[in-house]
């Protein structure tokens, strides 16, 4: 009706005059984006792409090796569970209960799930992270895309080349398995842009009010990735300070005073999560790991990554910390390609900006000496003082080479504008270049991640049959209690919408020591220890009366209605050891099940 509302010539077109309304409005809109739309529309066909296996069954399926896919679509329930529930999203007693577990403290990405929540209350969390990889990989395209397109070049075409690299670096692939809090960067580029903005005198109070609020939406997502954005635009200040003396000079006051309101906003906003992420409940100390460890090795930046066209998952392997950790790996034709343009465009003030600075952060990103290949050089670089610092000592280098992707989006999108709007190039030359660019990009275009099938969640939880054993307040317990190998509990949790608690879990906890150092998993219990030795070997315990009572002592400091065995590789020794623990259990909804709650009373 809105439609024909519009007053119209004889040619069907707008008359004079009128105002188009309805969706008539949007094909001025559409008109001047066309190009932006289409880019839009491959970045995210190409995330379709990458989870292909994934979304031949989203509601079973796992990527990767699954364990950091089954953590997340327990975080994305938890955040659907509390915006339904009208519970504290940033602590959770449905975890390693009965001590439960900081979400602050851990990679929650309340930002992404809570939005999330009408998904995944209509068809699950799996779902839901099926869509986040798809929509973090093609936003993080789209949002660097507008950046270019708007701030760093004219040539639109030269800046979605560069956003497709920055959304599906190998980087973001060798993350996108279950890292969803790295893969979700469509709000960095933004904060890029703002930072750049308060350098030059204007309205500095609402571009430091939008930075502020773009910084509180990031915390919630990955403060990590907000960490190294932080570091990255430190690096290209103090470059551009070195390389631009007066400039910066004149750059220092506007974005101090936009900064500082940037700081005040995010501040008092972030004040509690922040409190309860570093002195609150359940607060740790730390990492489970020595960050040091994870460094990239030099030979990485030439070599194609495992998960692409020309890749070797088993050569790339051992030039990575892990399969997840492929952050470097452009090829050496990209890498090569990089170097021609800075040559060429030397004289160019941003092209030195940018090379300098991702020259900068690789160096950073190879730990504290030189390793190349299989031989350490012995060399020392400045990532042994970064270490030293507070903060940055938690920082993993590898991840440093995160920052160095942008860097060289940047530097392939100011040729390819220069080339677009050379006069005396012609056809031939941009042909050229084009040919170029695809022989650098087409070797690491990613090839869609590895998919499987998981054991089956048994009926007992699909159905609801548990709810008639767990009342509020009281555990299900899993075996093999949940752990970062032993997710399978976790994802229970998850197809029930997180309806019950389970002890221990895959998460960040203090040790149990006055040092509250953060561990991966919670103190160790005599059960859960006992029942994981038999899951990881098959080799069952003969059950002592001792083993008996510490399993009714493990059961009640657990809170512990129900213990619960689905299908396992070790099922019959594990339900043999179970039997002897407790008594026989029921085969109920395809799962075995120990009615715990006369014992533990």
């Amino acid at each position: 009706m809105a439609v024909k509302a519009v007053a119209t010539a004889e040619d069907g077109t707008v008359a004079p005059g009128a105002r188009p309304r309805g969706l008539r409005a949007l094909r001025p809109w559409a008109a001047r984006h066309r190009f932006g739309l289409f880019a839009g529309l491959v970045y995210t066909l190409g995330g379709f792409w990458v989870y292909a296996r994934l979304w031949v069954n989203p509601q079973v399926r796992l990527v990767g090796d699954g364990q950091d896919h089954q953590l997340f679509i327990w975080m994305l329930g938890h955040a659907a569970r509390a915006v339904t529930h009208l519970e504290n999203p940033l602590f959770s007693t449905r975890l390693n209960a009965p001590d439960g577990v900081s979400m602050m403290a851990n990679t929650s990405v309340l930002g992404l799930g809570i939005p999330m929540t009408p998904v995944t209350v209509l068809f699950g969390a799996t779902v839901s992270f099926a869509v986040l990889g798809v929509l973090s990989l093609a936003g993080t395209a789209a949002a660097w895309y507008y950046v270019f397109s708007r701030h760093l070049v004219t040539s639109k075409p030269a800046a979605a080349v560069a956003g497709a690299l920055c959304g599906f670096a190998p980087g973001q692939i060798s993350h996108s398995p279950g890292h969803l809090h790295i893969i979700a960067q469509f709000v960095l580029p933004f904060i890029v842009l703002y930072v750049l903005k308060l350098a030059k005198p204007g309205r500095t109070v609402r571009d430091g009010v939008i930075l502020g609020l773009l910084i509180t939406y990031q915390a919630f997502i990955s403060e990590e990735m907000l960490l190294l954005t932080a570091i990255g635009c430190g690096g290209l200040a103090l470059v551009y300070a070195v390389l631009q003396r007066r400039e910066a000079r004149a750059a220092f006051l506007p974005l101090l005073r936009g900064l500082s309101v940037a700081a005040l906003v995010a501040g008092v906003l972030l004040a509690y999560p922040i409190w309860l992420q570093f002195f609150g409940r359940q607060y740790s100390r730390g990492l489970p790991f020595h960050a040091g460890n994870y460094i990239t090795n030099t030979l990485a930046y030439v070599t194609y990554p495992g998960q692409s066209i020309a890749g070797d998952q088993l050569h790339a392997v051992h030039l990575a910390s892990n399969y997840g950790e492929e952050n470097a790996f452009f090829g050496w034709p990209l890498m090569l390609l990089s170097l021609a343009i800075v040559i060429w465009l030397w004289k160019t003030p941003m092209v030195r900006l940018i090379a300098f600075t991702a020259l900068g952060f690789a160096i950073l990103s190879l730990g504290k000496q030189m390793i190349i290949g299989s031989h350490n050089t012995r060399i020392p670089l400045p990532f042994w003082v970064l270490e030293k610092l507070p903060v940055l000592d938690m920082a993993l280098p590898t991840r440093f080479s995160l920052i160095v992707v942008p860097l060289i989006a940047a530097l392939l999108a100011v040729a390819g504008d220069r080339i677009s709007r050379a006069s005396d190039g012609g056809l031939p030359v941009k042909g050229l270049f084009a040919t170029v660019m695809a022989m650098a990009l087409i070797p690491i275009v990613p090839i869609p991640l590895h998919g499987f099938d998981p054991r089956p969640v048994p009926e007992f939880i699909t159905s609801g049959q548990w709810k008639a054993y767990v009342p509020e307040g009281r555990t299900l317990v899993p075996v093999p209690l949940p752990r970062n190998d032993a997710m399978d509990g976790m994802r229970w949790a998850a197809a029930a919408d997180v309806g019950f608690a389970v002890p221990r879990g895959f998460s960040i906890v203090p040790d149990g020591t006055d040092k509250r150092s953060g561990v991966f998993d919670a103190p160790p219990r005599h059960t859960s220890d006992l029942l994981r030795g038999i899951a990881s070997t098959g080799h069952a315990a003969v059950v002592t009366d001792n083993d008996r009572r510490e399993a009714v002592a493990d059961l009640r400091y657990w809170k512990a209605s129900v213990v619960v065995l689905g299908e396992q590789r070790y099922q019959a020794e594990l339900r043999g050891t179970l039997d002897a623990l407790l008594g026989p259990g029921q085969l109920i909804g395809g799962a075995w099940v120990w009615d715990v709650r006369s014992m533990v009373s």
